[in-house]
């Protein structure tokens, strides 16, 4: 760890472009960093990416503005600070810390909505951009996407049925966090005696006008479909 106030700026001006981008995009995505240790890798591997596109500006401001040369009248050369002398600076300058933290956090942000993509187009950009598969579990990687899905659910106890909705008003724990539970918007009347959901004169699944929470241990098998399987 860094032993001097110095030091400890430069450390936290060096992974603070990557804890941006990893906090931004875990904002959209729940968190997938596994344990501490992951989590520092992330945050280090993010922030050299972040240095080195802003290595040539942050050279260039440096020699204009902290360490600028300057030749006197007798061919001379010696460096001055322009900042702590007092000099008037452009306007420009006081929106590069914003910058500094302003492109990070957009660009995690960005890049944990095309992860969460339901468009195939933007999910391919998201596999290119943290890889194939960066879910933790295979319970992240289906509902990090926010499906408009409906669940055929088997429960543990007793071998019972129950159909649901899982739509924008719904939610599933995401990694970390144990036990697992899945809250479910809308539930459907079922058939015990198979698990088919019960229909209306047109065809459609009866809803029950209620929303149910489940926790991942009691459930014993899940099918998701796309709401138009189902209503149709």
């Amino acid at each position: 760890m860094p032993d001097t106030v110095e030091a400890f700026g430069v450390f936290l001006l060096a992974i603070l472009p990557g804890a941006l981008y990893v906090w931004s995009f875990e904002r959209v995505v729940g968190r997938w960093g596994i344990g501490l240790a992951d989590r520092l890798f992330r945050f280090a591997a993010a922030s050299a990416v972040f240095l080195a596109i802003f290595a040539a500006p942050l050279y260039y401001l440096r020699a204009e503005f902290v360490h600028h040369r300057v030749v006197d009248a007798d061919d001379r050369i010696h460096f001055v600070n322009r900042v702590s002398d007092g000099e008037d600076l452009p306007w420009w300058l006081f929106a590069v810390p914003l910058a500094y933290v302003f492109i990070p956090a957009v660009a995690g942000t960005g890049v944990g909505h095309a992860v969460a993509a339901k468009s195939a187009r933007w999910k391919s950009v998201g596999r290119v951009l943290v890889g194939r598969d960066p879910a933790p579990r295979a319970w992240d990687f289906l509902f990090s996407s926010r499906p408009s899905a409906v669940l055929r659910i088997k429960l543990k106890d007793g071998g019972a049925w129950l159909g649901g909705f899982f739509g924008e008003s719904s939610y599933a724990a995401g990694y970390p966090e144990e036990p697992q539970d899945l809250f479910l918007e809308e539930t459907y009347a079922m058939n015990q005696e198979d698990g088919s959901f019960v229909r209306d004169g047109q065809g459609r699944p009866v809803k029950l006008g209620s929303a149910v929470l489940l926790r991942w241990d009691e459930v014993l098998l899940v099918e998701v479909f796309r709401l138009e399987e189902v209503v149709e």
